[in-house]
């Protein structure tokens, strides 16, 4: 298509006399492809308008001169006014390419183009401004998204689906051209980087869980804390629970009597027996004071009948006790025998310490209480 003027570009448009052509970021054009675009419908088969090439190179050169006017008469009708391109179609001839429209014959890109250069480019590119907010946009709907795991597939197939039903409406009804891939492919890596980073935030999460709690609780309790996080409160609150307060009774004088292999192997016996029975209750193990074991129930799991489950815990300690008995009695060893103290009410449990050094402890009058009941059991 020639003007008489020379093309040239400014602000992003490519100028060709009064024609003023929308490009984009790249100053490529953006071509219309309709289905069949009206300024190609003479490629059409079946149309009136469908004309073949050699109808003009071979068939016209056997018309005798007399008659060579009367016969063209229609062939120029139909080209007068028009641009008029001369294309290979034939299979040899691979001129041919993919569209988003389906397969398209080079002549026919080539008739688009003009096309759309006469029309002043129906299809023109967003804007950076509009790219930037819509790609703004899907990215804070898809970061939205990662924070409702129970539904983030779902929610993220929908956002795509209706990122692309703006996209369609936009191309179709205002002729402004998003680039869809780019967008798409950017939130995709977003969205990527976002998980890997929550990924590894939960991960690190549950080895501090773990690592803070591996002392105090059983494998089985830290295990449903690292599934359920939000079942732990770190920062100091009061609940209803229960401490647990336990001493061997007469460990002093035990203690005087037995070398320090044998003293540290009687205890360790000893509190490995009675510390799995708290952690099969799902007790805290709080601490040890040399031969006191220090515990509750209530945290950092809430057990609505934790007096009970205490109780029930004492009195199966007392049996493994009980137990352990008879046989230092036949290993001609110390006797054990265990007093315990227990309260139930409202304590202050948490995180308690320096900024070195916390522990996950318990503090009260309830705790005070069961501590002075563990006292007055002497026997």
């Amino acid at each position: 298509m020639y003007k008489g003027v020379e093309p040239k570009l400014e602000d992003g448009q490519l100028i060709i006399g009064d024609i003023s052509v929308p490009l984009d970021h790249f100053n490529d054009l953006w071509v219309d492809l309709p289905a069949l675009p009206p300024a190609a419908t003479f490629l059409a088969k079946d149309t009136p308008a469908g004309i073949s090439a050699g109808e003009i190179l071979f068939d016209l050169q056997d018309i005798p001169d007399d008659e060579w006017d009367e016969e063209t008469e229609e062939l120029q009708e139909l080209i007068a006014g028009k641009i008029v391109l001369v294309g290979d179609t034939s299979e040899v001839s691979h001129d041919i390419f993919t569209s988003p429209i389906g397969e398209v014959y080079g002549i026919e890109f080539l008739a688009d183009t003009i096309y759309t250069l006469m029309n002043n480019a129906p299809i023109r590119p967003a804007g950076n401004f509009s790219e930037i907010l819509v790609l703004a946009v899907l990215f804070i709907a898809f970061v939205l998204v990662t924070m409702i795991p129970k539904y983030e597939n779902a929610l993220f197939f929908l956002i795509i689906a209706l990122f692309v039903a703006f996209g369609f409406y936009m191309y179709v009804y205002h002729g402004i051209a998003f680039s869809m891939s780019y967008s798409l492919i950017a939130c995709f890596l977003s969205t990527g980087f976002i998980n890997l980073y929550l990924f590894m935030m939960e991960r690190k999460q549950k080895g501090f869980i773990k690592g803070a709690f591996s002392q105090y609780l059983s494998p089985t309790v830290i295990d449903q804390i690292v599934e359920n996080p939000d079942m732990l409160q770190l920062g100091g609150e009061k609940r209803e629970m229960t401490p647990f307060f336990s001493d061997i009774q007469g460990f002093s004088t035990i203690s005087e009597g037995l070398t320090p292999e044998e003293l540290v192997q009687l205890l360790n016996e000893y509190l490995t027996a009675m510390c799995d029975i708290v952690s099969s209750y799902h007790g805290t193990i709080d601490k040890f004071e040399g031969d006191a074991i220090i515990a509750f129930w209530g945290a950092p799991l809430e057990l609505p009948d934790h007096a009970t489950v205490a109780c029930h815990a004492a009195i199966d300690m007392q049996k493994r006790n009980e137990e352990m008995r008879k046989t230092l009695r036949e290993q001609n060893r110390p006797m054990l025998y265990t007093r315990i103290g227990m309260s139930s009410g409202p304590v202050v449990v948490g995180n308690m310490g320096s900024a070195d050094r916390m522990d996950y402890t318990m503090m009260g009058d309830v705790v005070n209480l069961a501590a002075r009941l563990e006292g007055v059991n002497k026997f």
